[in-house]
């Protein structure tokens, strides 16, 4: 957990999983004075390859009842590592920029 000086506080926790060819999760959840602050607090998900890749991103805003997801990308990787394709939410294929 890391807090700054205005109390924010983000908070990890990691996971082990098997969703989406991950092997864990990393769940970063932001916060105020140790509370969850409806509409303001997100949190991140990121789920990781054994290699190293992130495999799924999902970001999440709280509703005051509950997260909701508002993005989503599944990533695809090249023979070399680098990332060539991404999902997104809306299964939109999009080639990612700049690898080439």
């Amino acid at each position: 957990m890391s807090q700054g000086i205005d109390e924010v506080q983000t908070v990890y926790t990691y996971e082990a999983v098997t969703e989406y060819g991950a092997l864990h999760e990393v769940t970063e959840t932001v916060q105020a004075n140790g509370s969850i602050v409806p509409g303001q607090s997100t949190r991140n998900i990121e789920c990781i390859a054994e290699n190293g890749t992130t495999s799924r991103s999902e970001q999440y805003v709280h509703t005051g009842e509950d997260w909701s997801l508002i993005v989503s990308e599944d990533c695809e990787y090249d023979d070399e590592g680098q990332r060539a394709h991404q999902h997104d939410g809306m299964d939109v294929l999009r080639p990612v920029e700049g690898n080439r």
